[in-house]
This record gives C-alpha cells, structure tokens and sequence, in this order.
C-alpha cells in the first residue's frame, strides 16, 4: 500500500481507465466492466509526485526508490542493499536489531569502557572526559 498525502495544488497527473473499474477494485480480480462507462473521472487515479519542471530535487539518492518530502530535506530511499534516512527519526514501539549496531564508527553491542563490564545497563552510558 501507498498512501500519500496529497494537498491542494499538489502537481500530478489522473490516469483514467478506458472501462468501468469498479467489478475490479472491488474483487483485486480481472473482471468484465459492471457497466459502458468509458473514461470517467471516477475511474481515474491521480499519480503525484510529479516536479515541477521535471526536475526532482538535488541531492537525492541515485539508482534507489526514494519517497522524499518538499525540497528532499528529508527522505528515505530504499537501494538494493540497503535503506537511507536522511532526517529526525521518532519510532513509537520496540526496536529489534539482530545484526551490528554502530553509532558514530563505534559497535555497540560490545564497546565498554574501563571499568564497565559491557552489557547492558539501566544506567546513562557515559564516557569518561
């Protein structure tokens, strides 16, 4: 599913079905038109996303699906081996990493510092200045 939020004067395009789509919305099936209906409006789909000029924002990510926001200030792009953010992250939830965890070039699953026994901790993790 993709759900876009489109406001008024966003630019796009409506793509209009040559029949009645009704019988196939409906079903997610191929299906005989319900009626003669021929390039309706309400058997259009509107496609946004569409820049003005042609030109999309710089800066975005080459070869990647990329689902950006305004001027591209923010992103995520989805590349064959592997997601970009690009942006503030908020995540409502648990998290599971079940592979490396790195901040800033350092692993976290198993970083210490002197006198700390690794592992985890309900304490701040702080390093000694």
């Amino acid at each position: 599913i993709i759900r876009p939020w489109y406001n008024r004067g966003d630019i796009g395009m409506v793509v209009t079905g040559d029949y009645d789509a009704d019988a196939v919305f409906s079903t997610g099936q191929e299906a005989e038109p319900n009626t003669a209906r021929n390039h309706a409006p309400e058997d259009g789909i509107f496609i946004g996303g569409v820049c003005p000029s042609g030109k999309a924002p710089k800066g975005l990510p080459s070869q990647a699906l990329v689902l950006a926001a305004g001027s591209g200030a923010t992103y995520i792009a989805l590349k064959s081996d592997k997601i970009l953010i690009k942006g503030d992250v908020e995540i409502e939830g648990n998290v599971k990493i079940s592979d490396l965890l790195e901040a800033d070039g350092i692993e976290m699953t198993t970083h210490t510092h002197a006198g700390d026994s690794g592992g985890s901790t309900s304490e701040p993790h702080r390093t000694e200045g």
